[in-house]
């Protein structure tokens, strides 16, 4: 069995995401956190100054990645994502037994091979389904009733390990990225991640030998019934999700979600292009059936209304309102 120790683990992340600010409380034996990235989205020394003096103003308990490691005891470093043997020198460095990767690029598995119980992911879908990068956006963009996280092993296949654990909730509507990352990977996927790491600890042995999990309760994937979750530009937005064939629901979540609405797919024209505009309010009939047999396609679903610090997206089932992103806030409260 484990040691009173526990497994060894590694986080590799992109950043101060909702499963970082879980990972020195989970179970095991926390050791460090890796950003696995390029060089140029590393945060810089300078940058710390500024943020801890935001986490002082806004009573945030951690200012950065940097700073949660300081606090607590554990390695930090950045590893360019093109380096992967500077990577498993890291790894064998810090003696890790297990990394778990959250948000964070592709790890080329021969950077993983000193690592006795190889790594784990934290992966925002219910698995199979919605495989890559973007599966919050997808889930959402095709109206799924349930949302979920799943903990599995990784392999050289993006997102096609072995499952160690899922759960999925009911679709969460209206929530921004930041909002749905949190519930999702923080108030569901740490607690869960936590249970697998426990989980995997019951079936540990350690011995002259090293290290060997009883893999017996693992669950193997079936074949996915969607498309590759990819990541979405502003720009290919028509192209993806076309507006005149979405359900007012969809439309909201999406404009939620984004946090800026992406002007060509919703028909922003004029002086209104160079202001960034937010979704504050809608107003629609949910039970109506999510299609679009009614309304032809050569008569628009939707229009749009432009008005000195408003727009409102017009649909036979509702509409939405839309305020300069800066004001967003003051609008959602005060109408």
């Amino acid at each position: 069995m484990a040691t009173d120790a526990g497994i060894r683990t590694v986080l590799m992340t992109s950043g101060l995401r909702p499963v970082a600010r879980a990972y020195p409380k989970l179970p095991g034996n926390p050791v460090g956190v890796i950003i696995w990235d390029k060089p140029s989205a590393f945060p810089g020394n300078l940058s710390e100054i500024p943020r801890k003096i935001k986490r002082v103003l806004t009573r945030k308990p951690y200012a950065s990645l940097k700073d949660l490691c300081k606090q607590h005891n554990l390695h930090y470093a950045t590893c360019d994502k093109s380096d992967a043997n500077n990577l498993k020198q890291c790894l064998k460095a810090w003696n890790a037994e297990l990394v778990i990767t959250s948000g964070c690029a592709i790890i080329p598995m021969e950077a993983l091979d000193e690592v006795p119980l190889g790594a784990i992911n934290v992966h925002p879908s219910p698995l199979p389904n919605w495989k890559g990068a973007n599966p919050l956006f997808w889930q959402l963009a095709a109206h799924e009733e349930k949302m979920g996280v799943t903990v599995h092993e990784l392999t050289k296949a993006v997102d096609c390990g072995d499952i160690l654990g899922q759960r999925t909730i009911n679709r969460p509507d209206g929530l921004s990225h930041a909002e749905v990352a949190q519930l999702l990977e923080g108030e569901i996927g740490a607690p869960l991640l936590g249970q697998c790491i426990s989980e995997m600890e019951q079936r540990l042995t350690r011995d002259e030998n090293g290290l060997r999990l009883d893999r017996s309760t693992h669950q193997t994937q079936t074949q996915s019934t969607t498309h590759y979750a990819r990541s979405v530009k502003p720009q290919d937005m028509e192209s993806q999700v076309p507006l005149q064939s979405s359900h007012p629901g969809i439309v909201w979540n999406l404009l939620r979600y984004l946090g800026k609405a992406p002007a060509d797919w919703i028909g922003i024209q004029g002086w209104h292009r160079k202001v960034a505009w937010a979704a504050v309010s809608h107003h629609y009939d949910n039970t109506i059936a999510m299609n679009t047999t009614d309304h032809p396609s050569s008569q628009p679903n939707w229009r749009i209304e432009q008005g000195l610090l408003r727009i409102r997206l017009v649909h036979p089932q509702g509409s939405i309102r839309l305020a300069p992103a800066r004001l967003a806030k003051l609008y959602r409260l005060f109408g």
